[in-house]
């Protein structure tokens, strides 16, 4: 599983055996899958050693 924080610190999650899209809703693919990435919806900050702390939510 890969995890990173991208714009604006949403985390984003990768991960060969999770969901590419969402099941006959382009719209919402669109809005929260990018560069093989899904955006968790999960906002936090990632330390320079690499550790992610989660420090909110948005849908």
């Amino acid at each position: 599983m890969r995890v990173k924080v991208v714009a604006g610190g949403a985390i984003a999650v990768a991960s060969p055996f999770a969901a590419t899209e969402f099941l006959d809703d382009p719209a919402a693919t669109a809005a929260r899958f990018r560069d093989g990435y899904f955006l968790s919806g999960d906002v936090g900050a990632q330390a320079s050693g690499g550790t992610i702390a989660i420090t909110g939510w948005r849908s």
